[in-house]
Protein backbone atom coordinates (compact mmCIF):
# COMPACT_ATOMS: atom_id res chain seq x y z
CA UNK A 1 0.00 0.00 0.00
CA UNK A 2 1.29 3.29 -0.77
CA UNK A 3 0.10 5.44 1.76
CA UNK A 4 1.49 8.42 0.37
CA UNK A 5 -0.73 8.85 -2.24
CA UNK A 6 -3.61 7.19 -0.81
CA UNK A 7 -3.56 9.12 2.15
CA UNK A 8 -6.15 6.71 3.95
CA UNK A 9 -3.59 5.36 7.13
CA UNK A 10 -0.51 7.75 6.99
CA UNK A 11 -0.34 11.14 8.74
CA UNK A 12 2.95 13.07 8.70
CA UNK A 13 6.75 12.63 7.67
CA UNK A 14 8.43 14.22 10.05
CA UNK A 15 11.87 16.03 10.44
CA UNK A 16 13.60 14.94 13.57
CA UNK A 17 17.22 16.96 14.36
CA UNK A 18 19.23 14.02 16.00
CA UNK A 19 22.69 15.94 15.26
CA UNK A 20 22.26 19.38 15.01
CA UNK A 21 25.80 20.00 14.15
CA UNK A 22 25.68 17.79 11.27
CA UNK A 23 27.89 14.45 10.31
CA UNK A 24 31.46 15.86 9.27
CA UNK A 25 32.52 12.68 6.89
CA UNK A 26 29.48 13.62 4.74
CA UNK A 27 30.94 15.00 1.07
CA UNK A 28 28.13 17.54 0.39
CA UNK A 29 25.81 18.11 2.97
CA UNK A 30 26.29 17.19 6.77
CA UNK A 31 22.72 15.26 7.64
CA UNK A 32 21.53 16.54 11.16
CA UNK A 33 17.87 14.89 11.08
CA UNK A 34 16.20 11.71 10.70
CA UNK A 35 12.76 11.10 9.90
CA UNK A 36 10.01 9.48 12.22
CA UNK A 37 6.76 8.52 9.62
CA UNK A 38 2.76 8.66 11.61
CA UNK A 39 0.22 6.37 10.80
CA UNK A 40 -2.99 5.37 12.28
CA UNK A 41 -5.22 2.56 11.56
CA UNK A 42 -8.39 5.27 11.42
CA UNK A 43 -7.32 9.02 10.56
CA UNK A 44 -11.17 9.61 11.47
CA UNK A 45 -11.40 8.42 15.23
CA UNK A 46 -7.51 8.64 15.87
CA UNK A 47 -5.99 12.26 17.51
CA UNK A 48 -3.37 13.00 19.87
CA UNK A 49 -3.72 13.77 23.47
CA UNK A 50 -3.62 17.20 24.96
CA UNK A 51 0.41 17.93 26.36
CA UNK A 52 3.06 20.43 25.13
CA UNK A 53 6.17 19.30 24.32
CA UNK A 54 8.14 22.34 24.59
CA UNK A 55 8.82 23.52 28.44
CA UNK A 56 8.91 27.26 27.56
CA UNK A 57 5.44 26.62 26.86
CA UNK A 58 4.97 24.28 29.61
CA UNK A 59 5.49 26.77 32.28
CA UNK A 60 3.01 29.18 31.06
CA UNK A 61 0.39 26.58 32.16
CA UNK A 62 1.21 27.45 36.01
CA UNK A 63 -2.33 26.25 37.31
CA UNK A 64 -4.11 23.29 38.69
CA UNK A 65 -7.11 21.27 39.25
CA UNK A 66 -8.38 17.94 38.75
CA UNK A 67 -7.83 17.50 35.22
CA UNK A 68 -4.65 18.98 34.88
CA UNK A 69 -2.78 21.82 33.96
CA UNK A 70 -4.23 25.32 32.89
CA UNK A 71 -3.44 29.34 32.15
CA UNK A 72 -5.96 31.91 32.51
CA UNK A 73 -7.65 34.12 29.88
CA UNK A 74 -10.25 36.67 30.57
CA UNK A 75 -13.41 35.31 29.08
CA UNK A 76 -14.47 38.74 28.06
CA UNK A 77 -14.02 39.15 24.18
CA UNK A 78 -11.02 41.92 24.07
CA UNK A 79 -9.97 41.30 20.97
CA UNK A 80 -11.62 41.60 17.39
CA UNK A 81 -12.46 45.21 17.60
CA UNK A 82 -15.51 46.71 16.83
CA UNK A 83 -16.96 43.34 16.60
CA UNK A 84 -16.51 42.06 20.18
CA UNK A 85 -18.45 45.11 21.39
CA UNK A 86 -22.18 44.81 22.61
CA UNK A 87 -24.00 46.60 19.74
CA UNK A 88 -22.27 43.85 17.26
CA UNK A 89 -22.86 40.92 19.18
CA UNK A 90 -26.01 41.29 21.61
CA UNK A 91 -26.58 37.79 22.11
CA UNK A 92 -23.53 37.65 23.20
CA UNK A 93 -23.56 40.54 26.33
CA UNK A 94 -25.74 39.14 28.88
CA UNK A 95 -25.03 38.74 33.01
CA UNK A 96 -23.58 35.82 34.91
CA UNK A 97 -24.57 35.34 37.85
CA UNK A 98 -22.46 33.98 40.80
CA UNK A 99 -22.82 32.82 44.84
CA UNK A 100 -20.82 34.78 47.27
CA UNK A 101 -19.14 31.75 47.52
CA UNK A 102 -18.58 31.68 44.40
CA UNK A 103 -19.60 27.97 43.75
CA UNK A 104 -23.02 28.90 42.61
CA UNK A 105 -22.88 29.56 38.96
CA UNK A 106 -25.97 30.42 36.85
CA UNK A 107 -27.55 32.28 33.91
CA UNK A 108 -30.39 32.56 35.47
CA UNK A 109 -31.03 35.56 38.52
CA UNK A 110 -31.24 33.39 42.02
CA UNK A 111 -31.37 35.08 45.72
CA UNK A 112 -28.39 36.58 46.85
CA UNK A 113 -25.99 36.02 43.35
CA UNK A 114 -23.99 38.66 41.79
CA UNK A 115 -24.06 39.86 38.22
CA UNK A 116 -20.93 39.66 36.27
CA UNK A 117 -21.16 41.83 33.22
CA UNK A 118 -18.29 42.21 29.84
CA UNK A 119 -17.62 45.70 30.67
CA UNK A 120 -14.04 46.77 31.00
CA UNK A 121 -12.51 48.75 33.47
CA UNK A 122 -12.81 51.81 31.04
CA UNK A 123 -16.79 51.20 31.08
CA UNK A 124 -16.85 49.43 27.64
CA UNK A 125 -19.66 47.15 26.65
CA UNK A 126 -18.05 44.11 24.92
CA UNK A 127 -19.24 40.77 24.66
CA UNK A 128 -18.68 37.29 26.09
CA UNK A 129 -17.09 34.88 23.85
CA UNK A 130 -19.99 32.31 23.76
CA UNK A 131 -23.68 32.55 24.15
CA UNK A 132 -25.31 31.51 27.32
CA UNK A 133 -25.88 27.89 26.89
CA UNK A 134 -22.20 27.48 25.66
CA UNK A 135 -20.70 29.40 28.46
CA UNK A 136 -22.78 27.16 30.95
CA UNK A 137 -21.55 23.99 29.22
CA UNK A 138 -18.21 25.44 29.72
CA UNK A 139 -18.69 26.07 33.53
CA UNK A 140 -20.20 22.25 34.18
CA UNK A 141 -16.99 21.10 32.23
CA UNK A 142 -14.82 22.78 34.84
CA UNK A 143 -13.42 24.90 32.68
CA UNK A 144 -14.57 28.65 33.48
CA UNK A 145 -13.07 30.13 36.69
CA UNK A 146 -14.51 33.23 38.54
CA UNK A 147 -12.43 35.50 40.43
CA UNK A 148 -12.32 38.19 43.30
CA UNK A 149 -9.73 40.73 42.17
CA UNK A 150 -10.28 43.76 44.82
CA UNK A 151 -14.18 44.80 44.40
CA UNK A 152 -14.80 43.23 41.34
CA UNK A 153 -15.37 39.70 39.92
CA UNK A 154 -13.85 38.38 36.84
CA UNK A 155 -14.71 35.13 34.84
CA UNK A 156 -11.72 33.60 33.21
CA UNK A 157 -11.51 30.29 30.73
CA UNK A 158 -9.38 27.48 31.34
CA UNK A 159 -6.99 26.94 29.06
CA UNK A 160 -5.92 23.31 29.00
CA UNK A 161 -2.32 22.95 28.25
CA UNK A 162 -1.55 22.33 24.65
CA UNK A 163 1.00 22.72 21.78
CA UNK A 164 0.77 22.81 17.83
CA UNK A 165 2.64 20.04 17.24
CA UNK A 166 4.73 20.64 14.30
CA UNK A 167 6.45 18.49 11.93
CA UNK A 168 9.86 19.71 12.51
CA UNK A 169 11.38 18.64 15.76
CA UNK A 170 14.38 20.80 16.84
CA UNK A 171 14.73 20.37 20.75
CA UNK A 172 18.08 19.75 22.13
CA UNK A 173 16.84 16.82 23.84
CA UNK A 174 16.35 15.02 20.50
CA UNK A 175 20.37 14.98 20.30
CA UNK A 176 20.91 11.31 19.54
CA UNK A 177 24.52 11.04 20.89
CA UNK A 178 23.82 13.17 24.35
CA UNK A 179 20.68 11.51 24.93
CA UNK A 180 21.11 8.42 23.31
CA UNK A 181 24.07 6.60 23.45
CA UNK A 182 26.07 8.42 26.04
CA UNK A 183 23.06 7.58 28.53
CA UNK A 184 23.36 3.92 27.11
CA UNK A 185 27.19 3.90 27.86
CA UNK A 186 25.96 5.09 31.17
CA UNK A 187 24.09 2.52 32.00
CA UNK A 188 26.00 -0.72 30.66
CA UNK A 189 29.54 0.43 31.67
CA UNK A 190 30.59 0.03 28.01
CA UNK A 191 29.80 0.57 24.67
CA UNK A 192 27.38 -2.07 22.97
CA UNK A 193 25.66 -0.80 20.57
CA UNK A 194 25.66 2.09 17.60
CA UNK A 195 23.32 4.50 16.89
CA UNK A 196 20.31 4.18 19.92
CA UNK A 197 17.61 6.52 19.85
CA UNK A 198 16.99 9.66 21.92
CA UNK A 199 15.13 8.38 24.62
CA UNK A 200 13.45 12.19 24.68
CA UNK A 201 12.44 11.57 21.25
CA UNK A 202 10.54 8.50 22.06
CA UNK A 203 9.24 9.39 25.42
CA UNK A 204 7.90 12.80 23.79
CA UNK A 205 6.09 10.57 21.21
CA UNK A 206 4.59 8.57 23.80
CA UNK A 207 3.31 11.61 25.72
CA UNK A 208 1.03 12.62 22.41
CA UNK A 209 -0.26 8.72 21.65
CA UNK A 210 -0.89 7.49 25.13
CA UNK A 211 -1.72 8.09 28.30
CA UNK A 212 -1.81 6.38 32.12
CA UNK A 213 -2.58 2.61 31.11
CA UNK A 214 -2.04 2.22 27.68
CA UNK A 215 0.15 -0.87 26.36
CA UNK A 216 3.43 -0.07 23.44
CA UNK A 217 4.34 -2.60 20.99
CA UNK A 218 7.82 -1.89 19.32
CA UNK A 219 8.71 -4.91 16.70
CA UNK A 220 12.62 -3.50 16.05
CA UNK A 221 13.35 -2.97 20.04
CA UNK A 222 16.79 -2.54 19.31
CA UNK A 223 19.11 -1.32 22.86
CA UNK A 224 15.20 -0.98 24.57
CA UNK A 225 14.57 2.98 24.20
CA UNK A 226 11.18 2.31 24.18
CA UNK A 227 10.71 0.33 26.86
CA UNK A 228 13.03 2.35 28.65
CA UNK A 229 11.28 5.24 27.82
CA UNK A 230 7.91 4.05 28.83
CA UNK A 231 9.86 2.99 32.16
CA UNK A 232 10.86 6.78 32.64
CA UNK A 233 7.56 8.22 31.72
CA UNK A 234 5.32 6.11 34.30
CA UNK A 235 7.72 7.50 36.76
CA UNK A 236 7.30 11.06 36.04
CA UNK A 237 3.31 10.85 35.72
CA UNK A 238 2.92 7.69 37.80
CA UNK A 239 1.43 5.63 35.20
CA UNK A 240 0.74 2.50 34.33
CA UNK A 241 1.58 2.01 30.39
CA UNK A 242 2.70 -1.39 29.38
CA UNK A 243 5.03 -1.93 27.09
CA UNK A 244 5.89 -5.00 24.60
CA UNK A 245 9.47 -5.53 22.70
CA UNK A 246 10.54 -8.23 19.87
CA UNK A 247 14.22 -8.12 19.22
CA UNK A 248 15.98 -11.27 17.47
CA UNK A 249 19.54 -9.50 17.45
CA UNK A 250 22.13 -11.14 19.36
CA UNK A 251 22.55 -8.45 21.38
CA UNK A 252 19.50 -8.95 23.19
CA UNK A 253 21.25 -10.75 25.95
CA UNK A 254 23.90 -8.05 26.20
CA UNK A 255 21.97 -4.69 25.69
CA UNK A 256 17.72 -5.16 25.58
CA UNK A 257 17.50 -7.10 28.41
CA UNK A 258 20.03 -5.84 30.94
CA UNK A 259 19.32 -2.05 30.17
CA UNK A 260 15.56 -2.74 30.77
CA UNK A 261 16.71 -4.56 34.16
CA UNK A 262 18.33 -1.79 35.17
CA UNK A 263 15.95 0.85 34.74
CA UNK A 264 13.52 -0.23 36.60
CA UNK A 265 16.26 -0.22 39.56
CA UNK A 266 17.40 2.81 39.17
CA UNK A 267 17.39 5.60 36.35
CA UNK A 268 20.38 7.37 37.51
CA UNK A 269 23.61 5.05 36.64
CA UNK A 270 27.54 6.18 35.84
CA UNK A 271 29.98 3.56 34.31
CA UNK A 272 27.37 1.03 35.15
CA UNK A 273 26.68 1.68 38.36
CA UNK A 274 23.62 2.70 39.96
CA UNK A 275 23.66 6.31 41.37
CA UNK A 276 20.71 5.93 43.73
CA UNK A 277 18.14 3.26 44.76
CA UNK A 278 15.04 5.07 43.44
CA UNK A 279 13.32 2.29 41.27
CA UNK A 280 9.76 1.45 40.09
CA UNK A 281 7.85 -0.98 40.99
CA UNK A 282 7.70 -3.47 38.02
CA UNK A 283 7.96 -7.06 36.96
CA UNK A 284 8.81 -7.98 33.21
CA UNK A 285 9.01 -11.05 31.59
CA UNK A 286 10.81 -12.10 28.46
CA UNK A 287 10.51 -15.44 26.29
CA UNK A 288 12.52 -16.86 23.73
CA UNK A 289 10.69 -18.39 20.43
CA UNK A 290 11.61 -21.73 19.15
CA UNK A 291 13.04 -20.81 16.13
CA UNK A 292 12.71 -23.21 12.52
CA UNK A 293 16.28 -24.74 13.11
CA UNK A 294 15.46 -25.70 16.49
CA UNK A 295 12.16 -27.21 15.52
CA UNK A 296 13.59 -29.21 13.36
CA UNK A 297 16.45 -30.15 15.94
CA UNK A 298 14.52 -31.51 18.18
CA UNK A 299 11.79 -33.72 16.14
CA UNK A 300 11.49 -37.19 16.94
CA UNK A 301 12.07 -38.90 13.82
CA UNK A 302 11.58 -43.22 13.76
CA UNK A 303 14.90 -44.93 12.94
CA UNK A 304 13.71 -46.10 9.64
CA UNK A 305 12.74 -42.60 8.53
CA UNK A 306 16.23 -41.47 9.66
CA UNK A 307 17.41 -44.32 7.48
CA UNK A 308 15.39 -43.19 4.33
CA UNK A 309 16.72 -39.37 4.41
CA UNK A 310 20.26 -41.04 3.92
CA UNK A 311 19.69 -41.31 0.94
CA UNK A 312 18.90 -37.64 -0.53
CA UNK A 313 21.28 -34.64 -0.81
CA UNK A 314 21.16 -32.03 1.88
CA UNK A 315 18.11 -29.88 -0.25
CA UNK A 316 16.37 -32.55 -0.54
CA UNK A 317 16.33 -34.29 2.80
CA UNK A 318 15.10 -30.71 4.03
CA UNK A 319 11.94 -30.64 1.84
CA UNK A 320 11.00 -34.92 2.29
CA UNK A 321 11.11 -34.08 6.11
CA UNK A 322 9.04 -31.18 5.77
CA UNK A 323 6.74 -32.18 2.91
CA UNK A 324 6.48 -35.72 3.68
CA UNK A 325 7.22 -37.37 6.69
CA UNK A 326 6.22 -34.06 9.07
CA UNK A 327 2.78 -34.72 7.54
CA UNK A 328 2.85 -38.88 7.41
CA UNK A 329 5.12 -40.57 9.24
CA UNK A 330 6.27 -38.57 12.13
CA UNK A 331 2.54 -37.48 12.83
CA UNK A 332 2.56 -39.11 16.52
CA UNK A 333 6.27 -38.84 16.64
CA UNK A 334 6.79 -35.46 16.29
CA UNK A 335 8.05 -35.18 19.87
CA UNK A 336 9.66 -36.58 22.74
CA UNK A 337 6.10 -37.73 25.22
CA UNK A 338 8.77 -38.42 28.06
CA UNK A 339 9.12 -35.13 28.30
CA UNK A 340 6.25 -34.41 30.50
CA UNK A 341 6.72 -37.08 32.75
CA UNK A 342 8.92 -33.96 34.56
CA UNK A 343 7.74 -30.94 33.10
CA UNK A 344 9.45 -28.82 35.58
CA UNK A 345 12.81 -29.98 34.31
CA UNK A 346 11.99 -30.02 30.20
CA UNK A 347 14.72 -29.57 27.67
CA UNK A 348 15.72 -28.45 24.66
CA UNK A 349 18.06 -28.48 22.39
CA UNK A 350 19.08 -24.89 21.31
CA UNK A 351 21.59 -24.14 18.67
CA UNK A 352 24.51 -21.39 20.18
CA UNK A 353 27.95 -20.80 18.51
CA UNK A 354 27.32 -23.78 15.86
CA UNK A 355 26.61 -26.27 18.82
CA UNK A 356 23.61 -27.55 20.28
CA UNK A 357 23.25 -26.15 23.87
CA UNK A 358 20.48 -28.05 26.49
CA UNK A 359 17.77 -24.95 27.25
CA UNK A 360 15.38 -25.83 30.16
CA UNK A 361 11.71 -24.40 28.38
CA UNK A 362 8.92 -23.64 31.21
CA UNK A 363 5.88 -26.20 29.28
CA UNK A 364 3.99 -24.76 32.39
CA UNK A 365 3.71 -21.14 30.24
CA UNK A 366 3.94 -22.19 27.17
CA UNK A 367 1.14 -24.43 27.72
CA UNK A 368 -1.14 -21.23 29.07
CA UNK A 369 -0.42 -19.70 25.95
CA UNK A 370 -1.17 -22.33 23.76
CA UNK A 371 -5.09 -23.07 25.55
CA UNK A 372 -5.71 -19.17 25.63
CA UNK A 373 -5.58 -19.52 29.45
CA UNK A 374 -5.38 -15.72 31.66
CA UNK A 375 -4.14 -16.98 34.50
CA UNK A 376 -5.58 -15.70 37.93
CA UNK A 377 -3.63 -18.13 40.64
CA UNK A 378 -0.84 -20.42 40.98
CA UNK A 379 -0.09 -22.81 44.17
CA UNK A 380 2.56 -25.40 44.24
CA UNK A 381 2.74 -28.26 46.83
CA UNK A 382 5.73 -30.39 46.09
CA UNK A 383 6.08 -31.62 42.38
CA UNK A 384 2.83 -30.63 41.90
CA UNK A 385 1.63 -27.40 40.42
CA UNK A 386 -2.01 -25.85 40.17
CA UNK A 387 -2.93 -23.47 37.51
CA UNK A 388 -6.19 -22.13 37.54
CA UNK A 389 -7.51 -19.28 35.14
CA UNK A 390 -9.91 -18.57 32.45
CA UNK A 391 -9.78 -19.45 28.76
CA UNK A 392 -10.37 -16.61 25.68
CA UNK A 393 -13.91 -18.07 25.91
CA UNK A 394 -14.54 -17.74 29.25
CA UNK A 395 -14.02 -21.43 30.30
CA UNK A 396 -12.79 -21.74 33.94
CA UNK A 397 -10.34 -24.02 34.01
CA UNK A 398 -7.40 -25.80 35.95
CA UNK A 399 -4.18 -27.12 34.91
CA UNK A 400 -2.37 -29.80 37.48
CA UNK A 401 1.35 -30.37 36.24
CA UNK A 402 3.34 -33.18 38.18
CA UNK A 403 6.39 -35.04 38.39
CA UNK A 404 5.52 -38.35 37.84
CA UNK A 405 8.52 -39.52 38.41
CA UNK A 406 8.15 -38.81 42.11
CA UNK A 407 4.45 -38.27 42.49
CA UNK A 408 1.19 -41.09 42.87
CA UNK A 409 -2.19 -40.65 41.96
CA UNK A 410 -3.08 -41.11 45.45
CA UNK A 411 -1.12 -38.02 46.15
CA UNK A 412 -2.41 -35.76 43.65
CA UNK A 413 -5.94 -36.47 44.35
CA UNK A 414 -5.16 -36.14 48.18
CA UNK A 415 -3.73 -32.33 47.71
CA UNK A 416 -6.27 -31.76 45.03
CA UNK A 417 -9.43 -32.31 47.13
CA UNK A 418 -7.83 -30.51 50.06
CA UNK A 419 -7.20 -27.32 47.74
CA UNK A 420 -10.36 -27.81 46.17
CA UNK A 421 -13.49 -29.26 48.00
CA UNK A 422 -16.25 -30.86 45.92
CA UNK A 423 -18.10 -27.85 45.58
CA UNK A 424 -15.49 -25.61 44.57
CA UNK A 425 -14.25 -27.88 42.13
CA UNK A 426 -17.54 -28.24 40.40
CA UNK A 427 -16.67 -24.50 39.20
CA UNK A 428 -14.24 -25.88 36.94
CA UNK A 429 -15.43 -25.85 33.21
CA UNK A 430 -12.12 -28.12 32.07
CA UNK A 431 -9.16 -29.84 34.00
CA UNK A 432 -6.22 -30.59 32.44
CA UNK A 433 -3.97 -32.95 33.84
CA UNK A 434 -0.08 -34.34 32.65
CA UNK A 435 0.07 -38.50 32.67
CA UNK A 436 -2.44 -41.43 33.96
CA UNK A 437 -4.69 -40.24 36.39
CA UNK A 438 -6.97 -41.23 38.35
CA UNK A 439 -9.70 -38.33 38.57
CA UNK A 440 -13.37 -39.30 37.64
CA UNK A 441 -14.62 -37.88 34.41
CA UNK A 442 -17.68 -37.58 32.64
CA UNK A 443 -18.65 -35.59 29.35
CA UNK A 444 -19.83 -31.69 29.21
CA UNK A 445 -20.50 -31.91 25.74
CA UNK A 446 -20.78 -34.18 22.39
CA UNK A 447 -17.34 -35.90 22.23
CA UNK A 448 -16.29 -33.22 25.01
CA UNK A 449 -14.80 -34.32 28.53
CA UNK A 450 -14.61 -32.36 31.50
CA UNK A 451 -10.71 -33.80 32.33
CA UNK A 452 -8.36 -33.90 29.64
CA UNK A 453 -5.00 -34.66 29.04
CA UNK A 454 -2.22 -32.08 28.44
CA UNK A 455 -0.05 -34.28 26.40
CA UNK A 456 -2.66 -34.93 23.85
CA UNK A 457 -3.96 -31.52 23.87
CA UNK A 458 -0.50 -29.99 23.71
CA UNK A 459 0.29 -31.60 20.89
CA UNK A 460 -2.77 -30.90 19.12
CA UNK A 461 -2.51 -27.15 19.80
CA UNK A 462 1.78 -27.22 18.72
CA UNK A 463 0.59 -28.70 15.00
CA UNK A 464 -2.27 -27.49 14.34
CA UNK A 465 -2.20 -25.57 10.90
CA UNK A 466 -5.96 -24.99 10.60
CA UNK A 467 -5.83 -22.44 12.70
CA UNK A 468 -2.47 -20.53 11.43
Amino acid sequence: MNCYTNGKIFIANISVVHKPEGRNQEKFFGTSNEYMLAYSKNKSISDFYNVILDESIKDKFDLFDRTGSYKRKNFIRLTDGKYALRESKPDFFYPIYVSNDLKVVSIEKFENSIAILPITDQGVERTWKTKPDTFMQYWKAGNIEIVKEGNKYVVYEKLRESQVIKTHWTKKEYHSYHYGTKPLEEILGEKLFDFPKSIETVKDTLKLCTKYDEKILDYFAGSGTTGHAVIKLNREDSGNRKYILVEMGTYFNTVTKPRIQKVIYSDNWKNGKPQDKAGISQMFKYQVLESYEDTLNNLQVPAESNAALLQFDEHAQEEYLLRYMLDVETRDHLFNIQMFRNPFNYQLKVAENNELVPTKVDLVETFNYLIGLYVERIQRVGDIKFVEGKTREGLKTLVIWRNLETTTHEEVLRIYRKLYDSVYSREFDQIYINGDHHFQNFRTGEDKFKVKLIEETFFKKMFNVEEL
